[in-house]
This record gives structure tokens, C-alpha cells and sequence, in this order.
């Protein structure tokens, strides 16, 4: 029996869980011939402990009277550590160094002097003990240490206490146990009990019978802020008995102990956003580690990095701790479909709320959709007393008409809202449709720029298909082969001074001196002499008019086509101009051909809807990023969900880039990104000069221009 006396404690240390395991003890018998026991002395014995799963950080090992060999149901061999000297030590049994600690639930030991083990995992303290010191006074029992608990430090200490007598002719039954009374907390106990008869004892025919109990009994304390000295007092309850002749009794105790000290580190989660002014508080990690109560946000388009760190509650020194950070679950937000125009969007990166960058270390997370997802951290050392995390990420979304509190750069944020719900929306990030934009249309809601040669003569004016297709046709002006004849009449939606006609009015064309008509017949900038805008009552111009006169300060074609189109002029007559149809409108840019017959803007009938709609922002911004997602899903932009940074992240969006401007070629990512990088950007050369950049140019310019809206706040 044992009283307990109040200890001194530190909160931050504890026993999470004991458990025990026993042998059966002994039952030896003697006819006269030596002694026989079950079990014999060379039996080995196995003892099996069940118990909780165990948790990272923990100290966890075994306090016995043996040193058998003992794995776990991990499979792993455990290994014995002999704390103290030579003349004093104690066994403390503990996986092996860089094993698993997390996840044991049973330990198997074996030996011939297995048997009794006390299991314990203890929070708060280093992984390993030290010795403490030894105690008792053999059969003298009375009061004495066994060692002075250091502050801060919890004591572990194994009281073996032996009570046995051996009576002639009866039979007395099983002793009674020590008083045991202690200033420590009781932790486990066993008993073994060992039985003995003789019906010859002594060889003088008396029978003899003899019981002992061999109890092991775990305590400990915790140090405090002072520490304090340990003390047992053990009183044999058979002292003072009068024993018939022949028999006899005594007990004997003795302690040993072992001290962790506490884990003086206290562990954070750093986190840096970009685009934050000033340091993001440190996210404390409890003891035990499992779900964090503080959770991480970040704006879509920021750069979360996360690290590990152990912080030395004394010196404040910090250490990062190598790990690991996987995503445990993502869970984009469900925006419903916020587009007016497609009812299958496509959506790139569809199950990722954050994508993860490499390198430079420590590890980078990129918030590309609005959502929640839970970050494991896993400190890459098992032994590590540093626990397993979980860090919970929100991405905060924006409803239309919300305004969505996110800043792409410091210029033109009066669109940022818009483009923020479209590059959740499409998996893109704003950055990069900000950039876009900017190239496009520098952010001019009502910009326009006819396209004569890559869209009106390579596919559009030439060709009956197009200017009849009943998408197009009620959008078209009037055609002739001579700027007097009609060839095909004007579509009968169109007005030529309306909005959706009269931005041609930006361009202007050049005059015959007699007349002051638009000349029909143009084939170099030489003829431009005398000028004027475009009017609403200007019909059949002829799109060589308009391409002189305005080249010079529109670069409209590169030198391939350009020359294609001097060749077509020597013997085919001029055509109409399709300033309408041929062109493209608003912040994105979108072609009037790509928004109605690629990506389905039309109305009810299947007639495409008034171009002059596309200088919607919303509209615009809804195709825009629409087509530029389809070209990175068929490159398989989100085939992989983890960059090596941000940089190269944004490159693997350079061929989208080059499909969203101009007809696809092949040149990979390494391509553009060594293009891109290799020098400053030049102008195109004047004509007939042929440009080697061509192919890389816009999409050299877009990815060029993010950083001027990476700074995301």
C-alpha cells in the first residue's frame, strides 16, 4: 500500500499514459531432491503492452527489472540505454534513434529476466533521460531519497519493494505488503508473487511453505520552479512479529531514478505573405501538435511560406526544423458560375485552393482559388521532439458586386475587383490577367484595334465562308472589289454610327487631292497625303486605305505577312475593310471572331451579339480569361500542382500566352522562358526585316509586366 503526498508540478510537463505488464511469477517445489520452479530459471518469458497510440514529441520508453529484447508493432527493435556508471544504472528501453515514435500502440519483450515492465510516454521533455540516483536500506527499511528532482525536470523512479517469510508445518498465506508512503504521484505497480513448498524441508520430514511478493512500484515528479529532493518511507508490516520456531519474514526495498528535463523549445509555424507590410505573427504549435487553432489566410495571388521553428524558451534562439508540408485536403470555394456566357467554364487547377513552390526554400504556397485547405507539417526527424501539425489555410472569396479587398500592384486598381473573381473563377492568377490586360488594352475599358492583316486578309475579307456565316453576317459592312460597287450589301444589324461601328473612327484614311474621296488603291504610304478620321457615312473603304494610313503608328503586321499581302496586291483588286467583325474590343481584347464563333457569344438565334457589348468590363474580362484558360488547359498548364517558384510558374502560361494572340506554334516553356530572360526586349525592325522575337514577343511582354502587379495586398 503506498500514500501519496502532494509534488510540486510544471504544467507543461505530464505523463500521458502508463501501462504494465506482468509475468506469473514462480511456483517452486522441493521433495527432498533440489528444488523444481515453473517457470525455470532459463525460461524466457514474453510480455506483451497495449496502449494508446503514441504522439510525436513524446518521450516514450520502458522502466524494468530486465533488459530483454523488445520491438513494437511498427516492427522496430527497441534499444536499452544504460543511464548512470558502472556501480550505479538504471534501463530505460526506448525506440532506436531517427525510429518512429508516433503511431506505437504495443511493445513485445523478451528475456529470462523479464518480468515485470512499466511503459510510460511523457510530454514536454526530451526524448532521453539521465540518471537521477539509487536508493534504500535493505531490510532496514525506514526513510530515504532517491534523488533530487531538477526545476523544470520530471523524476522517474522504480521502487522494487520485496516482503517474504517461509513458516514450517502451516501454511501462513501470501504476506502483507509494505507501507509505503512517498512526496511523489503514483504512476503503475505490479506483482509478482513466487510460492514455495516442502514436505521435507530441512530433511527432517517437516513440511515447509514459503510466499514472497515482489512488487514494482513507478512514481514521479515534476521539478517545479525550485525542484525538490524525493522521499520514501517504507515500513514492513511484519515488523515486530513473533515467529514459531523454524519460521521466519523481512522485507527488503530499494529505489532507482531517471530525470528528462524539459524541452526548454518552444515550437512556431513562421509564416511570411507577400505583399504584407510588416512580419505576420508566429503561429504557436501546442504541445502534441495536431490540428492548430490559428489558422493561416491569404489573399488570392499571394505567396504564403511557411516554416517550421524551434524557439529556445531561455536564450529566444531560433532553429528551423527540416519538414515536410504536404497538403492534407483542399476544398476549393463553390463560386457557383459566376459568367453570363458559359455554362461549362473551363477551370484550371479545379481541385486546388493552393499550389506549392519548391524552392527557395523555406516551402511556398500560392493561393489560386478561394477555399480552405489543411497543410501537414511534419518535422522530417521521427525522434524529433517537435510534433506532427495541421495548418488550416483560407483563401477568402468575393461575391459579384463584393468587393473582394485585393490590390494587384499600386496602378489601375479600379479593375482589380473583376479581375480577382475571374482568376479564382479560372484557376488563373490575377497577376498574370492583370499583366495581360495591360498589354492588351492599358486598362482602357472602350479600347479597339481593327486587325487588317492577321484576321481581315488572312481570314475574314477574302473569304464568302466567313462574310456570310450567320454569326457574323448581320455584324458585316458592306462589301465591294472597288470602293463604288456593292458586292455584298451591309448586315442588317449594323449602323455605321452606332458604338457598335463608330470606334473606327480612331483610324483615319487617306484622300484623293482632287475630290477629297477616300483613295480605294493604296500599295505604299507614300500616296498618304492629305488625311482625315473616318466617318459614319464612309462605306466601302478599302482595307488598304486604312492599313497605310495608320501603319505607321499601329506596327500592325510583322514582316511575313506583311509581304504576303504586297504580293496579293499586284494582281487581285482591293476589298472592304471589315473594321467591325475583323477586330477586337475592350479590356481583354477579345476578337470579335473568337468571342462569337469560337466561344459561343451569341444570341438566341445564333447570331452574334453586338460587338460594341465586348466593351463591357465584365464581359470582356468573362471571354478574355475563358479563352486564355482553354489555351493553358490545352497545354496542360495544371497538370501538376507543385513549381519550383513563382517565376516558373507564371512561364508555363507563356505558350496560353503566344494561343491567346496568335496562331499556336511549337516552342516550349524552356523556350520562352530562356527567351524571355536572355536580354532586354527590342523593337520589331522595320519592314522587310524579319523579326526574331516574333514568336515570343507578346507573351515575353505579359510575363515581363507581372511584376508591376506581383506586390499583392
Amino acid at each position: 500500500m503506498f500514500t501519496v503526498l502532494p509534488s510540486a508540478r510544471a504544467a507543461q510537463i505530464a505523463i500521458r499514459q502508463t501501462a504494465s505488464a506482468q509475468g506469473p511469477g514462480r511456483n517452486c517445489a522441493d521433495d527432498g531432491s533440489g528444488p523444481v520452479c515453473t517457470p525455470s530459471d532459463d525460461t524466457i518469458l514474453s510480455l506483451t503492452l497495449t496502449f494508446a497510440p503514441t504522439t510525436v514529441g513524446t518521450a516514450v520508453g520502458l522502466y524494468s527489472n530486465g533488459t530483454g529484447q523488445c520491438h513494437d508493432n511498427l516492427a522496430q527493435s527497441w534499444t536499452p540505454h544504460f543511464v548512470g556508471n558502472i556501480f550505479n544504472f538504471v534501463v530505460w528501453i526506448s525506440p532506436p534513434t531517427g525510429g518512429q515514435t508516433a503511431g506505437i500502440t504495443s511493445v513485445t519483450c523478451k528475456g529470462i529476466s523479464q518480468t515485470q515492465i512499466h511503459f510510460f510516454e511523457i510530454s514536454g521533455v526530451k526524448t532521453l533521460p539521465q540518471f537521477l540516483g539509487v536508493g534504500g536500506n535493505g531490510s532496514l527499511l525506514g526513510q530515504f531519497s532517491c534523488g533530487t528532482i531538477a526545476p523544470n525536470a520530471l523524476g522517474l523512479f522504480l521502487l522494487e519493494d520485496q516482503e517474504g517469510w517461509l513458516f514450517v508445518n502451516v501454511d501462513p498465506g501470501l504476506p502483507p505488503m509494505s507501507n509505503v508512503t512517498t512526496n511523489l504521484a503514483p504512476a503503475v505497480t505490479t506483482s509478482v508473487v513466487n510460492n514455495f513448498n516442502s514436505p521435507f524441508y530441512g530433511g527432517v520430514g517437516f513440511p515447509a511453505f514459503g510466499h514472497n511478493r515482489w512488487s514494482l512500484m513507478s512514481f514521479y515528479g515534476i521539478g517545479g520552479a525550485q525542484g525538490f529532493s524525493s522521499t520514501f518511507t517504507v515500513t514492513n508490516a511484519t515488523q515486530g512479529m513473533t515467529f514459531p520456531p523454524g519460521s521466519g519474514g523481512g522485507a527488503s526495498a530499494g529505489c532507482a531514478s531517471i530525470q528528462f528535463q524539459a524541452n526548454s523549445s518552444q515550437f512556431q509555424i513562421s509564416q511570411i505573405m507577400s505583399g504584407f507590410a510588416g512580419p505576420l505573427p508566429p503561429i504557436n504549435v501546442p504541445l502534441g501538435g495536431g490540428n492548430l487553432s490559428t489558422s493561416a489566410t491569404a489573399k488570392l495571388g499571394q505567396q504564403l511560406s511557411l516554416q517550421y521553428l524551434s524557439v529556445d524558451a531561455q536564450s529566444g534562439q531560433v532553429t528551423p526544423i527540416p519538414s515536410t508540408i504536404t497538403f492534407q485536403s483542399q476544398q476549393p470555394a463553390n463560386m457557383g458560375n459566376i459568367s453570363a456566357i458559359f455554362s461549362d467554364p473551363t477551370r484550371l487547377f479545379p481541385d486546388n485552393v493552393l499550389l506549392h513552390f519548391t524552392a527557395p526554400a523555406p516551402d511556398q504556397f500560392f493561393a489560386v482559388h478561394s477555399g480552405t485547405a489543411v497543410l501537414d507539417i511534419k518535422p522530417n526527424d521521427p525522434s524529433s521532439s517537435a510534433p506532427e501539425v495541421f495548418l488550416t489555410v483560407n483563401v477568402p472569396s468575393c461575391s459579384l458586386g463584393q468587393s473582394c479587398g485585393v490590390s494587384l500592384g499600386s496602378t489601375h486598381n479600379e479593375v482589380d475587383d473583376e479581375i480577382v473573381r475571374f482568376a479564382d473563377f479560372r484557376g488563373i492568377p490575377p497577376q498574370l490577367i492583370k499583366s495581360q490586360v495591360g498589354v492588351e488594352s492599358t486598362f482602357n475599358q472602350f479600347a479597339y484595334r481593327y486587325e487588317p492583316l492577321t484576321v481581315d486578309f488572312k481570314s475574314i475579307g477574302l473569304n464568302a465562308t466567313q462574310l456570310n456565316d450567320r454569326v457574323l453576317a448581320p455584324w458585316r459592312i458592306a462589301t465591294s472589289n472597288d470602293c463604288s460597287n456593292t458586292s455584298l450589301a451591309q448586315g442588317t444589324s449594323l449602323i455605321l454610327s452606332s458604338l457598335d461601328a463608330n470606334k473606327r473612327n480612331d483610324y483615319t484614311i487617306a484622300l484623293n487631292q482632287q475630290n477629297q474621296n477616300p483613295l480605294c488603291r493604296v500599295t505604299n504610304i507614300s500616296q498618304v497625303q492629305s488625311l482625315r478620321r473616318i466617318q459614319p457615312t464612309d462605306t466601302l473603304l478599302s482595307m488598304e486605305n486604312i492599313f497605310y494610313t495608320n501603319d505607321p503608328h499601329t506596327n500592325w503586321a510583322d514582316a511575313d505577312i506583311f509581304q504576303r499581302f504586297a504580293d496579293f496586291q499586284v494582281d487581285h483588286p482591293p476589298f472592304t475593310g471589315q473594321t467591325v467583325i475583323a477586330a477586337s474590343y475592350g479590356l481583354h481584347q477579345v476578337l470579335y471572331t473568337t468571342a462569337t464563333q469560337i466561344e459561343g457569344f451569341v444570341d438566341a438565334n445564333g447570331i452574334g451579339l453586338p460587338p460594341s457589348s465586348l466593351f463591357d468590363k465584365f464581359t470582356s474580362l468573362d471571354l478574355g480569361a475563358e479563352y486564355l484558360a482553354q489555351q493553358g488547359k490545352s497545354d496542360n498548364v495544371d497538370g501538376t500542382t507543385s513549381f519550383q517558384d513563382k517565376p516558373n510558374f507564371y512561364f508555363q502560361f507563356g505558350p496560353a500566352l503566344r494561343g491567346y494572340n496568335a496562331p499556336k506554334i511549337d516552342f516550349s516553356v524552356a523556350d520562352i522562358k530562356s527567351q524571355c530572360l536572355s536580354a532586354d526586349l527590342q523593337p520589331p525592325p522595320p519592314r522587310p526585316a524579319i523579326d526574331p522575337f516574333a514568336k515570343y514577343r507578346y507573351a515575353c511582354k505579359v510575363l515581363r509586366r507581372i511584376s508591376a502587379f506581383d506586390d499583392v495586398r
